[in-house]
């Protein structure tokens, strides 16, 4: 999936095609090195939020679940490092690695497009509207 911002009408709009979908990424936690702490800390919570949506989610499977399962963790593993912002570089590896499996937990079914909320510019935002939509589908 792949979300825009339209400024001018002050929400986000999706889209999905095969062309897409990454051929090929660079999963290095050497691209974050320079990200302010904030996002960071935005960008786990929103990779948890996909992580729990999949987990949730009665139209998830198996093989999302254990990539969600194991993203959870990681994210787990660092929240300690993400409440004191002492974010080292392997706490940036689990978490770039918990962010792709999150990523990859969400393509293997369709997500509910909450992504689309109007107006939310805050990964944080986003983050909480996905884990009480993934909470709410699994419930119904």
């Amino acid at each position: 999936y792949s979300v825009l911002t339209v400024d001018a009408e002050e929400t986000k709009k999706s889209f999905c095609t095969k062309d897409t979908f990454a051929s090929v990424a660079f999963v290095d936690a050497k691209y974050t090195e320079s990200l302010p702490v904030h996002i960071t800390i935005d960008t786990a919570v929103d990779a948890l939020s996909h992580a729990l949506e999949s987990i949730f989610n009665k139209r998830s499977g198996c093989v999302s679940e254990l990539f969600a399962k194991d993203a959870v963790k990681l994210i787990g593993k660092s929240i300690p490092a993400l409440i004191s912002e002492n974010i080292d570089f392997k706490t940036r590896e689990d978490l770039i690695l918990a962010s792709m499996y999150a990523g990859i937990s969400i393509a293997n079914y369709l997500i509910q497009l909450v992504t689309v909320i109007p107006s939310i510019q805050n990964g944080m935002l986003e983050g909480l509207a996905l884990f009480v939509s993934g909470y709410s589908n699994s419930i119904f």
